[in-house]
């Protein structure tokens, strides 16, 4: 939340105190599926592709690895190596 925030201080995010509340929020959920929308799963997937990024999930189980894995995403960390898998 603070990454997108101090990278775009409107957006819709801000209305909420956290990331969790965001996805509690209805008005951020409309965000998502229309995000969803025009840029689905499969085209995000692809343009990854395009960029030499092999885009890679963390274990559910770990919600720190999942965290982490957001984080580095965000913050363009993995961009640089060209992968972004979540785990070290």
């Amino acid at each position: 939340r603070d990454y997108v925030l101090s990278n775009n201080g409107v957006h819709v995010i801000g209305k909420s105190a956290s990331f969790a509340d965001a996805m509690r929020d209805e008005g951020f959920q409309q965000f998502l599926k229309t995000v969803e929308k025009t840029c689905p799963y499969e085209r995000a997937e692809h343009l990854l592709q395009e960029l030499g990024i092999e885009p890679g999930m963390p274990s559910s189980e770990d919600p720190a690895s999942v965290e982490t894995y957001a984080q580095q995403i965000l913050s363009g960390e993995e961009w640089s190596r060209g992968v972004i898998d979540g785990r070290d």
